[in-house]
């Protein structure tokens, strides 16, 4: 059930491993922080 998932978790991972922070991982792909940090948890 559910929507499906419109982020890609492995892709918020490989930009936070180059050193962005989650602003500016959030600005890149359009998300919210909060998606972020939920992706970076996973």
């Amino acid at each position: 059930k559910g929507r499906p998932a419109s982020i890609d978790p492995n892709e918020v991972k490989a930009l936070k491993e180059q050193g962005m922070g989650a602003s500016q991982i959030a600005k890149e792909l359009k998300i919210g922080r909060a998606s972020v940090y939920r992706a970076l948890s996973e």
